[in-house]
C-alpha cells in the first residue's frame, strides 16, 4: 500500500491533535479543507485509520492500570478462544493482546482498589486456572506515552503521574466517554445528547484539559497496514540509578 508524504503529514497532525478541523489541518499541510478531508476519508476507507480516541488520565479518575502476563498450558484452539473471549468480555478490561515469546497474553485493565483487582484476577482463575502455568501481575504506577515519531509526529512525551483527583460530575463522566470513543466527537452533537449548549461543553472540556484528565486526542492507526510491527519490551533492573538513566535515554 503506497501512502503519499502528504499522506504520513496528516497522519502525524491527527497524532498530535486529532481534534483538529479540517481548516486547522489544511493550514498546516498546505491543503484546502476538501483535500484534507477527501485524504482523511480515503485514509479510513483503507483501514489504516481505524478510528480517534482520547487519552485518559485514569488516576484522576479513580482507577489504577494493572497488567497481567499469562502462560497458557494444556489448551486446544477452542480453550484459547474462550478465554480471550471471557477476559475481552470483562468491563475492567482495556487491552488483550496474544503475543509471541515468554508469555501467551498480555492483559491491561482497570481497577478502583487492590481488591476490585484481585476480585477480578480470582474471576479468571476459578474458569482456567488449569489452563494456566504461570502469570506475573503488576501496577502502573507511571506512564509516560509516546507520539509515533515514525510519522514524523513530535509532541513532548505525557507523563502520567499520580496527582490530586479533581472533582467530576456526571456530565463531566458523560463527556469523557463521548471522547473516548471518538475523539472528534462535535461537541455541538454531545451539548444535544446533554441538552445544554456547546459553550458549555467546550468550558468543560477545556477545564479537563488543564486539570490533565484529557491527555491526548489521537488516531487509532492499523500499524500493520502502515508495515509496521509492535512490539515490547520488558527490562527487569536491580539497580534504581540504572534504570532511572535508561529512562531518561527513552525519553531523548
Amino acid at each position: 500500500m503506497s501512502l503519499s508524504k502528504q499522506d504520513y503529514a496528516l497522519l502525524a497532525q491527527l497524532d498530535t491533535n486529532a481534534r483538529q478541523t479540517y481548516i486547522q489541518l489544511g493550514k498546516k499541510l498546505r491543503m484546502n479543507k476538501d483535500t484534507v478531508k477527501y485524504r482523511m476519508e480515503r485514509l479510513q476507507k483503507l483501514g489504516i485509520i481505524q478510528g480517534y480516541y482520547t487519552e485518559l488520565n485514569t488516576q484522576l479518575l479513580g482507577y489504577t492500570i494493572y497488567r497481567v502476563y499469562i502462560k497458557l498450558q494444556n489448551t486446544k484452539p477452542s480453550t484459547r478462544h474462550s478465554i480471550f473471549e471471557w477476559i475481552c468480555n470483562q468491563k475492567e478490561t482495556f487491552y488483550v493482546a496474544e503475543i509471541i515469546g515468554h508469555w501467551d497474553i498480555a492483559v491491561l485493565f482497570w481497577a478502583k482498589d487492590i481488591t476490585e483487582a484481585e476480585q477480578f484476577w480470582n474471576n479468571y482463575k476459578s474458569l482456567y486456572v488449569q489452563h494456566t502455568q504461570h502469570s506475573l501481575l503488576s501496577i502502573f504506577t507511571k506512564l509516560h506515552i509516546f507520539p509515533r515519531k515514525y510519522l514524523g509526529s513530535k509532541p513532548d512525551v505525557v507523563r502520567v503521574e499520580p496527582k490530586s483527583i479533581p472533582s467530576l460530575d456526571k456530565i463531566d463522566y458523560i463527556i469523557l466517554q463521548e471522547l473516548a470513543s471518538n475523539s472528534r466527537a462535535s461537541f455541538v452533537d454531545i451539548a444535544l445528547k446533554l441538552k445544554t449548549t456547546a459553550k458549555r461543553i467546550v468550558y468543560r472540556v477545556r477545564k479537563m484539559e488543564k486539570e490533565h484528565v484529557i491527555l491526548w486526542y489521537r488516531a487509532k492507526l492499523n500499524y500493520l497496514k502502515l508495515q509496521k510491527h509492535y512490539f515490547k519490551v520488558d527490562m527487569f533492573l536491580n539497580d534504581r540509578h540504572l534504570a532511572a538513566a535508561t529512562l531518561n535515554l527513552m525519553l531523548k
